[in-house]
């Protein structure tokens, strides 16, 4: 029983929204009133979901904005879509009393004074979730309660009983839509409407931390929240019914400690293995860094070439992909490069103040994200003081907010903000250290101790119960792969990102944050309606991360695709006869490249994920995209193990359109990133138009009926893409257009809008114009008067 204890009307608050507004129409705050309607769902999301307000004004002015001289219901239905964000909320994030006064500030914009009920108010002081920062993602999590409820009254009555019956299936509807920004109030919606099923636990790192610290307990396959029902009963018998794993007795039974982390790096530190290798040779690439500083101090002209040695062998601090674009930038910007090397290594300011001034010279020197920057800019400042100024590793610093009681950074925090959080941490470390003993004489000294328990790799002569012991502790460990520290692209180009763009016509912020969450993840999703160029896109850039063509395999699902097609199988051996031989698949032997080439990147694209049963597809690849880097036995060959190693990602293509394909699991979705590929945002907003005016800018008028088809399809999963114009092997032309339009797009809204014959009249070519000259009219009217 996950219910927790004196919080009676925050669960008869959450039965009230499910039975009385999800599966009726009821209105939580009055009584006998019909509000939670399709009708009334479409127009707040049509009036205020689809056109948020994009200033950068806080949540509460910017709704009032959106909701002046709307209908009284749009603005109740706003009220209750914020209670329930509201409700979810821990009072420590907000007090019930500012609760009470946001809501009655949101009901007084309408003409009746209404009188919320007095147990709802006081389910607003026992919410679950402390958001903290995550305040300015408000409207996310009010749009993400609008856009549920939209979904669900599209489910047939028998669908929503069945799924409000199921914790299971109800927790598959909330999964199989992405929730920007909003997957802790998914989480939190999973707790208030099945607390028996369901932690009030919304961050699967944290499940993962609980289920971690109780072996002992049974486990239940991959699914976390079975997992932690195992857990909860196992310690029932000790805390009682109802509590809580934030409960300070039983968070101290899973919550990592200072006292465990200072004892294994005592042991560590002990042994003085970590000084030979992770602290001798990194004072040798300081001393080459300095080389580099006394070049550039002495106005040499070479100092470029004393660079590239300093980035060379032994060096494995820095990516050879973020040096040599720091050297072709470098060389492209010799003096100004020259001039802000020499302000920042003669700088009488703090060194990272002045780190910080130099990197506002290279906004946007590097592909990867804002922690391999940090990597490369702090790389710099061995030529300072190495001992105080560790180059920063996003991989180490990562695990230690996991291992220790030590809060991560802000998620927007720059690149300089990272690094000084880390530094703080590490000085924390030592403080904690020395009150148990331990010495650590510097920052690299404390950063080198905390990589090695980090790797998780116990020492030679610990005892097998230690090992064990240290593996348990650690989990998963970081792997950092090898870098190839001399290697650099023959060719100077400048910014090889930006250039895909262009080809793309897509922004670079979009396809740098793309290679960001590969680079953290491993593997993506790209999903949206057909046309929106996925599968292209992908391809792209794919072949651009991994630099070749030939590190990129493509594979596409179909409902007959299986586990033997894609990672191994038996099949007739080439010898003939009745023989069979275990062959890999595209999965095993791109996996088997990648294994051999660390330096490379290699990508595997999967066209139509979801056209596959997945489950059965990925088998044990469900815990090796966890856990990568890990070995384990396949069911075919259990003689070998098999790992997908770090330096193998994977992109996958989703199509939103074709609702008769089976959603993927929970348990998957929660493997990947999403990145949604819809004409109304980015990156494929304005995409035709883009093309159009580089191409055919006498045929701009296509996108605007694109544009005004996509309006009145009110379906942006099943929305018209760019690629039906972008993608003929025929000089595009008017005639091509209706062409196009007649054969390709009016089939797709035929079948979109089965047994709508009159709408469907409406999205014919012809019909589009005369919609679009109408409201041109209209708006010329209203101008004039």
């Amino acid at each position: 029983m996950a219910e927790l204890a004196g919080h009676e009307q925050l669960y008869a608050a959450g039965r009230l929204f499910r039975d009385q507004s999800l599966l009726g129409e009821g209105s939580l705050f009055r009584e006998g009133v019909h509000l939670w309607t399709s009708p009334v769902l479409d127009e707040v999301y049509e009036q205020l979901v689809r056109n948020p307000d994009l200033s950068d004004e806080t949540f509460w002015p910017k709704l009032k904005r959106q909701l002046e001289d709307k209908p009284a219901q749009v603005i109740q239905l706003a009220a209750e879509a914020l209670f329930v964000v509201l409700l979810i909320e821990h009072p420590k994030s907000t007090t019930p009393g500012t609760k009470k006064d946001q809501l009655e500030e949101v009901l007084s914009w309408q003409p009746e004074p209404i009188d919320i009920n007095p147990e709802l108010l006081t389910a607003l002081g026992q919410g679950v979730v402390n958001i903290g920062a995550g305040k300015r993602w408000r409207w996310f999590y009010w749009s993400y309660v609008v856009e549920l409820a939209r979904r669900w009254k599209a489910q047939a009555t028998e669908v929503q009983r069945a799924l409000a019956s199921d914790p299971r299936k109800f927790r598959e509807f909330l999964y199989s839509a992405p929730a920007p920004k909003a997957d802790q109030q998914r989480a939190a919606l999973l707790h208030l409407l099945f607390p028996r099923h369901f932690e009030d636990i919304t961050n699967d790192g944290v499940k993962e931390e609980v289920i971690s610290a109780f072996p002992q307990a049974e486990r239940a396959g991959d699914d976390l929240d079975e997992q932690l029902l195992r857990v909860r009963e196992s310690l029932e018998p000790r805390f009682g019914e109802g509590f809580s794993f934030f409960d300070k007795d039983v968070r101290s039974l899973w919550r990592r400690s200072w006292d465990q982390f200072v004892e294994w790096a005592a042991k560590i530190h002990a042994s003085g293995r970590y000084s030979a290798e992770e602290i001798d040779y990194k004072h040798k690439i300081a001393e080459n860094v300095r080389e580099v500083r006394r070049a550039i101090l002495a106005d040499e002209p070479e100092w470029i070439s004393a660079l590239k040695r300093a980035v060379g062998p032994p060096n494995n601090l820095t990516s050879w992909r973020s040096h040599a674009n720091f050297i072709r930038w470098c060389t492209k910007h010799e003096a100004d490069a020259r001039a802000g090397l020499r302000e920042l290594w003669t700088s009488s300011d703090d060194p990272l103040v002045a780190l910080e001034r130099f990197g506002r010279r290279l906004p946007d020197a590097f592909v990867a994200g804002m922690g391999t920057r940090a990597r490369m800019l702090t790389f710099l400042l061995l030529a300072i003081d190495p001992a105080e100024f560790p180059v920063y590793l996003d991989a180490l610093y990562s695990k230690l907010y996991k291992l220790v009681p030590y809060p991560p950074p802000e998620m927007k925090a720059s690149e300089l903000g990272l690094y000084r959080h880390a530094l703080a941490l590490l000085d924390e470390f030592r403080r904690r250290a020395r009150e148990r003993d331990l010495d650590l004489r510097d920052r690299m000294d404390a950063a080198a101790v905390a990589y090695v328990i980090a790797t998780g790799e116990p020492l030679d002569e610990w005892s097998e119960q230690e090992k064990k012991a240290f593996r348990d502790y650690v989990g998963q460990p970081i792997v950092e792969p090898p870098e190839a520290a001399s290697q650099f692209p023959s060719e100077p180009e400048d910014d090889p990102l930006a250039r895909l763009a262009d080809e793309l016509l897509v922004s670079r912020e979009s396809l740098a944050e793309i290679a960001e969450l590969l680079a953290d993840k491993g593997q993506i999703i790209f999903h949206g309606p057909p046309g929106t160029g996925k599968t292209y896109i992908a391809r792209k850039l794919a072949a651009h991360l991994c630099g070749s063509q030939g590190r990129v395999e493509l594979v596409q699902f179909h409902p007959s695709y299986a586990y033997e097609d894609f990672v191994e199988g038996f099949r007739p051996s080439a010898e003939g006869g009745s023989a069979f031989a275990l062959t890999p698949g595209p999965l095993k032997r791109l996996a088997r490249r990648a294994e051999e080439d660390p330096d490379n990147t290699y990508v595997l694209v999967i066209d139509e994920i979801n056209r596959g049963n997945v489950a059965r597809v990925f088998g044990e690849l469900y815990f090796l995209l966890d856990y990568r880097g890990e070995r384990i036995k396949l069911q075919y060959s259990p003689g070998e193990s098999f790992r997908l190693p770090k330096n193998l990602w994977i992109i996958a293509t989703m199509n939103t359109a074709d609702r008769s394909i089976g959603l993927l699991d929970a348990a998957l979705r929660r493997r990947f990133y999403f990145v949604g590929f819809f004409p109304d945002t980015d990156p494929i907003k304005g995409l035709l138009r883009r093309w159009l005016e580089r191409n055919h800018p006498d045929l701009l008028w296509v996108a605007d009926r694109v544009d005004r088809a996509n309006d009145q399809l009110k379906d942006r999963d099943a929305a018209i893409g760019p690629s039906y114009f972008m993608s003929t092997n025929t000089e595009l032309d008017a005639r091509w257009v209706e062409i196009i339009w007649a054969h390709s797009v009016l089939p797709y809204i035929e079948e979109r809008l089965f047994g709508e014959r009159d709408r469907v009249a409406s999205f014919k070519l012809d019909a589009l114009g005369r919609a679009a000259a109408a409201v041109s009219s209209e708006a010329e009217t209203a101008v004039t008067q």
